[in-house]
């Protein structure tokens, strides 16, 4: 996948990720470059970080790593004159958001390892702050957690199997509302009981398998059964589905959202952020009073806040569905984590525009994904990818990834962090934030981060399109408030 990512991407538009982290207090430039040196330079996990990649993606060569030239200061402040701001603003929050404007927007020198931190040291309202950029060929969102974890105190592996854990009761708990089963006390193995359960139903991608199952034997073999099952009948629904939304991709009418089609990429980027305004404890007790998750509500805060810029840019709502791409971490072990890389399929869902109920908003969102999650859409477009890169050409591949680009209307990932709050050399983090890159096509990337009990948010937009992605966020956060009102029980 981070092959395929070097190969489509843009000089307007780099396949860079970024997560910006808030520190409360200073920290030494030199002890960050020695953590670095020591964690990451000298991990031979981490070689990626120490090497640069030929042109064909074959072979990853070591090179003399120079940190001063991977790790850089940036000021706020232009002049000696407090009102002198960078980029012409006239507070530090505007500042700041132009200043990670102008780094996102440049890409990387492929003549070095493709990473970098840009270090802010006057943001004095958020502390001391980090960004650390790495190219998607290095690893992916996952990946960068991962190399972050390595700066933090305390034992790295511990967190990230702590977090894996997390991960794994969740999917156990998702995987329990999909397939019915009879659960054995003494073994601890997930049957099928033959003389309970025939009232019971199995239930794969959305049918009942019941009616084949009583015609075998199958309490031996039923996992591997259900596993291949899965996948070939996940192909076909997934098929479908995608040629559907090709064959209505074009009848969609323009939003505000995208450019017109053959319009020229620029490279410039506007970035908006949200720290510490959602509590997770709370977004999930008003996403449970509809058995919705925290990323179904993210998303219909998202569809909401779409509408009220369309109003805002003086274009009419319309009900409308457009298509959106939500990357899926497909990791399963501890051995996965322990190397920066990409592993990650992706899921292509429609986002509603132009209802203005939020819990019929919120309830549509949470079938669209509820259906999607039954596919194994993430694990098919992980080995698409890879078939692709390794048999077309990269002409081939730029015109289809364009293409396919186009059909949607932006990106929305979600970035798990370890449990508890972090710290470096002792300095808490008091908040963070992840910036996804935006794809060829889409003018639109939204980032979902959860660390220390609350859900930080940012967006990545194209300027020409997108100028203002400061007022979609306020929007954003606006359309939350209304879920909250209409679903949050205070007394709980």
């Amino acid at each position: 996948m981070g092959g395929f990512t070097y190969r489509t991407e843009l000089d307007s538009q780099p396949a860079i990720q970024s997560v910006i982290l808030f520190m409360q207090r200073p920290i030494a430039i030199n002890a960050l470059k020695q953590k670095i040196n020591d964690k990451i330079l000298e991990n031979q996990d981490y070689y990626r970080f120490h090497s640069i990649i030929d042109d064909e993606l074959e072979n990853f060569t070591t090179v003399q790593v120079k940190l001063e030239d991977h790790i850089r200061t940036l000021s706020l402040k232009k002049s000696e004159n407090p009102t002198s701001y960078y980029g012409g603003a006239t507070d530090e929050d505007a500042a700041f958001r132009n200043l990670v404007s102008d780094v996102t927007s440049r890409p990387l020198d492929k003549k070095k390892p493709l990473w970098e931190i840009v270090v802010v040291d006057d943001y004095h309202s958020k502390g001391f702050v980090i960004i650390w950029r790495i190219h998607h060929v290095i690893g992916d969102g996952s990946a960068l957690v991962l190399c972050c974890q390595s700066l933090f105190d305390g034992d790295a592996v511990q967190k990230i199997e702590q977090m894996i854990s997390n991960q794994r009761a969740s999917m156990s708990n998702k995987a329990k509302s999909n397939v019915v089963s009879e659960h054995s006390e003494t073994t601890g193995a997930s049957k099928i009981s033959s003389s309970e359960s025939s009232s019971k139903q199995v239930k794969l991608c959305g049918f009942n398998l019941r009616p084949l199952l009583r015609l075998i034997k199958f309490d031996s073999w039923y996992p591997i059964f259900m596993v291949a099952l899965w996948f070939v009948i996940g192909f076909f629904r997934i098929l479908i589905k995608w040629v559907w939304n090709g064959v209505t991709a074009g009848l969609d009418p323009h939003t505000v959202l995208k450019r017109e089609h053959g319009a020229p990429i620029t490279a410039e980027k506007r970035v908006a952020f949200s720290t510490n305004e959602i509590s997770i404890e709370e977004a999930r007790s008003v996403s449970r009073k509809v058995n919705a998750t925290i990323n179904d509500l993210m998303l219909c805060c998202l569809a909401g806040a779409v509408d009220k810029y369309t109003e805002h840019k003086k274009q009419p709502v319309k009900r409308q569905d457009i298509r959106i791409t939500t990357p899926v971490n497909i990791r399963t072990s501890i051995e996965d984590f322990k190397v920066p890389r990409n592993k990650f399929g992706f899921m292509v869902s429609n986002l509603p525009l132009g209802i203005t109920d939020c819990v019929e908003r919120l309830n549509w969102i949470k079938k669209e994904m509820d259906y999607n999650k039954q596919l194994p859409e993430r694990y098919f477009t992980y080995f698409l990818t890879y078939v692709v890169q390794k048999v077309l050409p990269k002409a081939v591949i730029n015109k289809l990834y364009g293409y396919m680009s186009y059909l949607q209307s932006g990106i929305v990932t979600n970035v798990q962090s370890p449990p508890g709050q972090l710290a470096i050399d002792g300095v808490p983090m008091s908040s963070s934030v992840a910036l996804t890159p935006v794809p060829p096509g889409s003018s639109l990337g939204v980032a979902v981060l959860s660390y220390h009990n609350y859900i930080n948010i940012s967006m990545t937009t194209e300027k020409t399109v997108i100028p203002d992605p400061e007022l979609l966020m306020q929007y954003l956060l606006e359309e939350y408030q209304t879920v909250k009102n209409r679903l949050y029980d205070t007394k709980q």
